[in-house]
């Protein structure tokens, strides 16, 4: 609009600008143009110094809001955008005021869709009034909530003029970024089990990491063939060592499970097991 703009997008543009400039300190920060933004507000590097070198480290994207007012997905391209991402994906406050930005984590999304597929989600920063109960359904499963508990990191900007204070927060969100990596690259190898902190404090290293697996008929195929990969490089190692009383029951018996049936015997993923002669042809 000629001579003006709307004031709610000035807004925004000062809360991206403000988690920028914060982000940038840890990381190398790319922002998302206007008219390429379908849901992350900037894509980001995180580095260490090595010498004179800065070296990048783990990726990770961000959606910049000014309040902490609710985020709904409702229409199934904004569903399926949500439950697929592929990266560590956080959501970040922008305070202008406080000169602060506090980053969410979205892991508990990933969580939520190997469990049930709502036809409405809405995430939420902070707690439920049960705490431990971080996703919330309603009575029929088709709309769930998703709390997003407390920032895993906040970053202020009287700060991050101390270097040891950026490089904690750096290693912190460092920390963040390698569990919902890892989490997402499970998902995509079919592997539904998920990693995470039970519990954690802002800017803190959680003490304690839990697991939570999840099981469905469809999955059968991906479970059979995960197993059948994790087998054979199981026996490959054992193979390759020195054998002792309780590696021997093991290795013989993966040994047995392979020949004994017909469907893992033939399958691809013993191929190798037979060109090493660690199983025999049939």
């Amino acid at each position: 609009m000629t001579g003006r703009r709307l004031a709610r997008v000035r807004i925004g543009d000062s809360a991206e600008l403000l988690a920028e400039y914060l982000l940038g300190r840890i990381a190398f920060v790319s922002r998302v143009p206007r008219q390429e933004d379908v849901g992350h507000d900037l894509l980001c590097t995180l580095y260490e110094t090595v010498g004179d070198l800065l070296k990048a480290g783990g990726f990770f994207a961000v959606q910049v809001k000014s309040s902490k007012s609710p985020i709904r997905y409702k229409k199934s391209h904004e569903l399926n955008w949500i439950s697929s991402q592929e990266n560590p994906f956080f959501i970040g406050i922008a305070d202008t005021e406080a000169q602060s930005l506090e980053l969410y984590s979205t892991g508990q999304i990933l969580r939520l869709f190997l469990w049930k597929a709502p036809k409405r989600v809405t995430l939420r920063v902070g707690f439920p009034k049960k705490r431990s109960d971080q996703i919330v359904f309603s009575n029929n499963y088709e709309a769930a909530d998703v709390y997003l508990g407390a920032p895993v990191v906040k970053l202020v900007a009287s700060e991050i003029s101390d270097d040891p204070t950026v490089t904690q927060r750096a290693n912190l969100l460092q920390y963040w970024v390698a569990i919902d990596r890892e989490n997402l690259v499970r998902r995509a190898t079919k592997m539904y089990w998920v990693l995470g902190p039970s519990n954690y404090e802002t800017n803190q290293k959680p003490s304690e990491i839990g697991v939570q697996f999840f099981w469905n008929p469809e999955n059968l195929p991906g479970s059979f063939d995960n197993f059948l990969r994790a087998s054979v490089a199981l026996l490959n190692v054992l193979h390759d060592l020195d054998r002792n009383w309780s590696q021997i029951a093991l290795y013989e018996d993966l040994i047995k499970l392979f020949e004994g049936h017909d469907a893992l015997s033939n399958h691809p993923a013993s191929v190798i097991l037979k060109n090493r002669r660690i199983i025999r042809n049939q």
